[in-house]
């Protein structure tokens, strides 16, 4: 019976998007929200939990679109603005703890470059991309 149901599932999902990491982030961004809901009363919950129902209506139209095109296209945009934010934090934090360089994003690429610090301004050539650009170090 369970396996019957499972290939009927199974069947029905064919051609269709399925969960993705941009999927997979929002369901965990709304059950921290839940879990931060619960400290609320009123109002407050209430816009929390109608927040919380339109990302979950979002997510699965995600899920069953048939649109696999567009739903590549929106999880690669997400993949790569995640990318871009996790280097810029990771710059960041090694800007505030190496004493010995200076850490930069190349522009175009967002590849981390290492520049020795006490430099003044200095023209930096991304290995990555090949672009120039300058920073003071």
């Amino acid at each position: 019976m369970l396996r019957k149901l499972m290939w009927k599932f199974q069947r029905f999902m064919v051609g269709r998007n399925g969960i993705d990491q941009l999927g997979t982030h929002i369901l965990w961004f709304c059950i921290g929200l839940n879990l931060i809901s619960m400290f609320f009363r009123g109002l407050p919950s209430t816009v929390i939990f109608v927040v919380v129902d339109a990302l979950l209506i979002f997510q699965l139209y995600r899920t069953f679109s048939k649109n696999l095109v567009k739903r590549g296209i929106e999880n690669r945009k997400y993949c790569e603005f995640l990318t871009r934010f996790k280097r810029t934090w990771k710059v960041l934090k090694l800007n505030l703890t190496d004493k010995t360089y200076h850490y930069f994003l190349c522009p175009d690429c967002a590849q981390m470059v290492r520049v020795p610090k006490g430099r003044g301004k200095v023209d930096i050539h991304c290995p990555n991309c090949g672009s120039t650009f300058e920073r003071k170090a």
